[in-house]
Order: C-alpha cells, then structure tokens, then sequence
C-alpha cells in the first residue's frame, strides 16, 4: 500500500529529534510518510462516519462503563 523509500534524512533528524517531515517537508519520504497517514486518516474518518452516535460512545478508549 506504500513505500517508504530510504533517505539519509531520516537519522539525520532523529539524531536532532525532530521528524523528517518537520526538518525537510518536501523531501520524497517526508511526502511518502505524509501520504501514508493520509491513507490512514482516511481510512478513520470513513470508518467513524458509518457509524451512530451511541456506538461511538460505547468504544471510547478511556470511557467509563
């Protein structure tokens, strides 16, 4: 579904601690990376979209039963 390609300015940020797509926002893994998260985002939002207001209730992580 993606790949993520191989780039120096992956250790290179973690060595400073900031992300890649924060160091180097137009580098090609910072777009691959962006685009994954987008498929995932995606993939939440449709997800949550079908479901009804009382079942989001129901699976809150941290909700009380």
């Amino acid at each position: 579904d993606a790949m993520i390609p191989s780039s120096r300015l992956v250790p290179t940020s973690l060595n400073k601690g900031r992300p890649v797509v924060l160091d180097e926002p137009t580098s090609e893994v910072s777009v691959s990376i962006r685009n994954l998260a987008a498929k995932f985002v995606g993939a939440v939002d449709s997800v949550e979209a079908q479901m009804v207001p009382t079942m989001k209730k129901k699976f809150r992580l941290f909700s009380k039963s």
